[in-house]
């Protein structure tokens, strides 16, 4: 995507989703967001959570008083797609690294 409006209006729209909050999740989804679990705090998640894939299934995994969202740093993401991508970032998961109640995926170049 190389349209200056277009890129516009998708962060137009990025910005708008993070005020909604988790019910913005589904849309952005379906928009085409891919994304991947970087890093999880321990205390709050599963080290299994690192590396997995932002989808529907991991959603209905997280336990209850996790934000959907990661907004109380229960975890953070790496996107790897979207509309406001020219082409996705491919990612493999590499070792999962746990330190000082984190666990952190390795997210590896892949062809």
């Amino acid at each position: 995507m190389n349209d200056p409006k277009a890129i516009r209006a998708a962060l137009e729209g990025s910005v708008r989703a993070a005020d909604r909050g988790n019910a913005a999740v589904p849309s952005m989804l379906a928009a085409g967001l891919s994304a991947r679990l970087a890093t999880v705090d321990m205390a709050k998640l599963d080290a299994s959570f690192a590396g997995r894939c932002y989808d529907a299934d991991l959603l209905a995994d997280l336990p209850s008083g996790v934000d959907a969202c990661g907004e109380n740093g229960e975890f953070h993401t790496f996107v790897t797609d979207g509309p406001m991508f020219a082409d996705p970032i491919k990612v493999e998961i590499g070792a999962v690294v746990v330190r000082d109640g984190f666990a952190y995926a390795d997210l590896l170049p892949a062809d």
